[in-house]
């Protein structure tokens, strides 16, 4: 259950890309900072209380743009820390957001 499915991931980053695409002023890397820090962290924290304190220790002072530009140049592992159920629980999250703005995201079935 730990590794996450190839398709996940591929849908995943194509998420990050449609965004970009869509806002045209943040790039894939940036969409996927925000959305670490948004829905990853969160997730993390709940479910390993070593990584959040060690992950808080270090991040918990840095201001919001810090933690985005840390994210983003440090590569934070993330999604790959991530089993199956975490990983669809954050893209559920992040899929039920960016839609709710009105953001057309791939369709992992191909209807879009």
């Amino acid at each position: 259950d730990k590794d996450r499915t190839a398709a996940q991931n591929n849908l995943v980053h194509k998420w990050f890309a449609d965004i970009a695409k869509q806002k045209g002023d943040e790039t894939s890397a940036e969409i996927k900072a925000l959305c670490n820090l948004t829905y990853g962290r969160p997730i993390l924290d709940r479910d390993d209380e070593e990584w959040k304190a060690a992950f808080g220790y270090i991040f918990d002072s840095l201001s919001h743009a810090a933690k985005l530009k840390a994210m983003r140049v440090l590569d934070v592992p993330i999604t790959r820390r991530m089993s199956v159920a975490q990983l669809q629980e954050y893209m559920d999250q992040m899929a039920r957001d960016y839609r709710e703005q009105g953001f057309r995201l791939t369709d992992p079935e191909g209807r879009e």
